[in-house]
């Protein structure tokens, strides 16, 4: 695929996932909700989730389309210098991670803290394992 091909699709990647994104935190919201009852709670978990879907859909295109002789998201001057697949992967497992936590112990604060310590570590074990697209 040519080199124009691939910044497309990547792009039409992009715009699809701020849709699909939106969706997606909007369901996670009202799931979460009624499983916790805690408005702000879901809220954050579901905007950070949505997150994740943003930085996938871009980086599940650009590992699909590239060759590795092309490069791919991480190449794009105005992408940061991180793995855009381990961000995504820590905005799914951490969230996941809270609401458990926030179902076990009922405290917000230790599902939050447990969910951000855990999206952490799950990042830095996930960018040396996936591609950088």
């Amino acid at each position: 695929m040519s080199e124009t091909g691939i910044a497309d699709s990547v792009e039409r990647a992009d715009r699809l996932s701020k849709v699909i994104a939106l969706l997606f935190a909007l369901g996670v919201y009202y799931l979460i909700f009624l499983a916790t009852d805690e408005v702000r709670f879901s809220m954050i978990i579901a905007a950070v989730s949505a997150i994740g879907v943003r930085f996938y859909i871009p980086y599940h295109a650009s590992v699909q389309l590239t060759d590795t002789d092309e490069g791919g998201i991480h190449d794009h001057p105005a992408t940061g210098d991180y793995n855009h697949g381990a961000v995504a992967v820590a905005c799914f497992l951490g969230p996941a991670l809270a609401v458990a936590l926030l179902l076990v112990s009922s405290d917000t604060a230790v599902a939050l803290y447990g969910g951000i310590g855990f999206s952490v570590v799950t990042y830095l074990i996930f960018r040396r394992i996936l591609d950088p697209a």
